[in-house]
């Protein structure tokens, strides 16, 4: 997946890079010229260790990003910023789940999507960013089963926004935040620490 992240002024394209067991999260600035794209110039680039995977690139608003890093069947929510700096990581305190469709929610400082378990259809996740005096987050998980789904999930206003995927078409569906009753589950980022850490720039 590829996604735009801004910071201030600036625009950026995040993206996983992949050549046979080699991947790497290249970061690129997009150079404009009279208000269109004129040319891209790769500012990092984070080479990921063997069996994993990054996806779902997700912009935090504030130069950082959050992106999902998959490791077998295992998934972790990670924090860095547009330098290849990786800041943090907060393993996922659920077993045998499945995450797609990330987003933010900047209301909560939320990162929002969907989870799928063996047997159920996609539903609701969430979790809180950490701040600068508690890394302790809470994992929020809405184990409902709705017709449909729940799939790239956004809360603004208190009211949740959502697809659902039917036989014949998908449907943009709502409901309040308020009628939801979550499982939550504490967990905690921590620094960030791969087994072969490389972060190249360029000029």
């Amino acid at each position: 997946s590829v996604s735009i992240i801004k910071n201030d002024d600036d625009y950026y394209v995040v993206g996983l890079k992949f050549h046979s067991q080699n991947k790497q999260v290249q970061i690129f600035k997009i150079d404009f010229y009279r208000d269109r794209i004129n040319s891209f110039s790769k500012t990092a680039e984070i080479k990921l260790p063997e069996n994993t995977a990054a996806l779902d690139f997700t912009d935090l608003q504030n130069g950082t990003f959050a992106f999902l890093l998959r490791t077998r069947l295992n998934y972790d929510i990670c924090l860095a910023a547009l330098d290849g700096t990786l800041l943090s990581t907060a393993a996922l305190p659920a077993q045998k789940i499945t995450i797609r469709n990330m987003s933010y929610s900047p209301q909560s400082r939320e990162l929002l999507f969907s989870y799928t378990t063996p047997d159920q259809m996609p539903q609701l996740g969430k979790l809180s960013l950490p701040d600068q005096n508690n890394s302790q987050v809470t994992a929020s998980f809405w184990n409902q089963n709705l017709s449909g789904g729940v799939y790239s999930p956004v809360i603004y206003n208190s009211k949740l926004y959502y697809i659902g995927n039917f036989y014949l078409q998908n449907r943009i569906l709502t409901k309040s935040v308020e009628e939801i009753s979550f499982n939550q589950i504490n967990t905690d980022f921590v620094p960030f620490a791969l087994e072969q850490p490389a972060i190249v720039t360029e000029d």
